[in-house]
């Protein structure tokens, strides 16, 4: 199907909910998004080398040209996304936001339920 960036995101999410029995579905972060995609370009990485080595090992076999164009999507893929180093240091600075958020998430919680116990009394 093609579509914009934008639009392939939004019917991804709403096509996940499909497969849940609530047909519910949540927005990933950052960190989840960042797993799929690199886990979803190594499947294709996996599946375009197989091709590869069956074509030099039988070069009689005819072109594939959705072969060829995954080919070019992670070829331009991978050299539009930022540098190692780039990509090391937003890992870590949001696996850092997201343990502040989790903590503060936590504090509030106990805070709460502290209050609720107070006033009971």
């Amino acid at each position: 199907m093609d579509a914009f960036p934008g639009e392939n995101v939004a019917l991804s999410l709403i096509q996940s909910g499909t497969t849940s029995k609530q047909r519910e579905t949540s927005l990933e972060t950052g960190l989840e998004q960042l797993e799929r995609s690199t886990a979803e370009m190594l499947v294709w990485l996996q599946k375009l080398l197989a091709y590869v080595n069956q074509v030099l090992k039988q070069p009689e076999l005819p072109a594939d040209s959705s072969m060829g164009r995954r080919m070019m999507d992670v070829v331009t893929t991978a050299a539009s996304y930022m540098s190692e180093d780039k990509l090391d240091s937003l890992v870590k600075n949001s696996l850092r936001d997201y343990m502040m958020f989790a903590y503060l998430a936590n504090l509030t919680k106990t805070q709460l339920t502290l209050q609720e116990r107070l006033i009971e009394l």
